[in-house]
């Protein structure tokens, strides 16, 4: 009776380290599978931020153009030769 006793007893500690060692193994996996997505999602961000800013140079450099061209096509008009025609001047402040 008490051999049976000590080998449930050792069954029933050698289950329940091996349950513990499983748990923790798989906290430690969502651990780092949890670092993994919010390392990604900083990079996702910052990426983000990079092209937000990379806009707005290409607004400033688009909107600098146009302000160039309309003045060159108004200079055209004053100096009597072919400027660009108006619709031109629209599409390209439309974009």
């Amino acid at each position: 009776m008490s051999k049976a006793l000590m080998l449930c007893g050792l069954a029933l500690t050698l289950f329940a380290a091996g349950w513990m060692q499983g748990r923790t193994g798989e906290r430690n996996a969502w651990q780092a599978r949890g670092a993994a997505l919010l390392a990604e999602r900083e990079r996702a961000a910052f990426r983000a931020e990079a092209l937000a800013a990379a806009l707005e140079e290409e607004r400033r450099r688009r909107a600098a153009l146009a302000l160039m061209l309309e003045e060159a096509a108004d200079a055209d008009d004053d100096a009597d030769r072919t400027a660009l025609p108006a619709r031109s001047l629209q599409r390209i402040g439309a974009r």
